[in-house]
């Protein structure tokens, strides 16, 4: 299994439910067709760490699309359906920075626990952003749960 995630950031300018609301209701139904993607999740971020923290918060989504394997992975990214995706993100997104990572259980246990998966994808790609912008990555082990509320919108 393969879970392609994209590290979300909204357009300058644009107001945060416009922003929710084109992700889920436009891109949401564009990405969910893409072939070869055996499941697709938006998870917003809904609150931000206090004031004085804003270089944490260069995000404000994680996407991740899930794929049974690498050749199912490079035929959806060839597809047209992906390419209708991409030219909808050059619309609403200011920046995506995708990583990649490969699971080596089979999708039934990764159902069984797929509320605490994204939780840790959502914490490994804030450990992420936060080594980018120098942060220390002890604090948001035990803050995460505080400071942000996970939606995750399965499609």
């Amino acid at each position: 299994m393969i879970i392609r995630s994209g590290l979300i950031r909204n357009r300058e300018g644009v107001s945060k439910e416009t922003f929710d609301q084109h992700w889920r209701e436009v891109h949401g139904p564009l990405a969910r067709v893409v072939p070869a993607m055996r499941a697709y999740a938006q998870n917003h971020v809904l609150a931000r760490l206090a004031a004085g923290s804003q270089k944490l918060h260069g995000i404000d989504g994680i996407s991740q699309l899930w794929f049974d394997d690498v050749a199912a992975m490079s035929q959806a990214m060839a597809s047209p359906e992906q390419a209708a995706c991409v030219e909808d993100i050059k619309g609403f997104l200011d920046r995506v920075k995708t990583v990649a990572d490969r699971q080596l259980r089979d999708l039934r246990n990764q159902c069984v626990g797929v509320a605490e998966h994204l939780f840790m994808k959502l914490l490994a790609a804030v450990k992420l952003l936060s080594q980018e912008f120098g942060l220390n990555p002890k604090r948001i082990d035990g803050d995460l749960d505080r400071h942000f509320v996970r939606d995750h919108s399965f499609f």
